[in-house]
């Protein structure tokens, strides 16, 4: 929620519910947590009350978990040789598309069923 703030100057949750719909989470969902976020400081009311942006504070708290990330989550990767990260992409384009076709074949009245 904090990145989809950070990505725009104001959004409402009607908004982020639409563009995050793969996520499962309703209008009301994100409603709530606008909210909470107002209330712990990390996002504020825009100039209307249902548009929301992030408050100097969140875009703080953003920046520091990016830096985080990339410390804790990229910079492993950066031991692997060219040949290891090829190996790693089709793998993980293979599990990719297998997940899909499991995914597909679960759902009810799909024709690959």
């Amino acid at each position: 929620m904090i990145g989809a703030l950070c990505n725009k100057e104001a959004v409402t949750a009607e908004q982020m519910a639409e563009k995050m719909a793969s996520r499962g989470y309703e209008e009301s969902d994100y409603e709530v947590a606008l909210q909470a976020a107002v209330e712990i400081g990390w996002a504020e009311v825009d100039y209307r009350p249902d548009i929301f942006r992030l408050s100097r504070q969140g875009k703080e708290l953003y920046e520091q978990t990016e830096r985080v990330t990339n410390e804790y989550f990229y910079v492993p990767w950066s031991v692997l040789v060219q040949d290891e990260i090829d190996e790693l992409y089709e793998l993980l384009t293979k599990l990719r598309d297998e997940l899909s076709n499991y995914r597909k074949s679960k759902i009810p009245g799909d024709s690959h069923s």
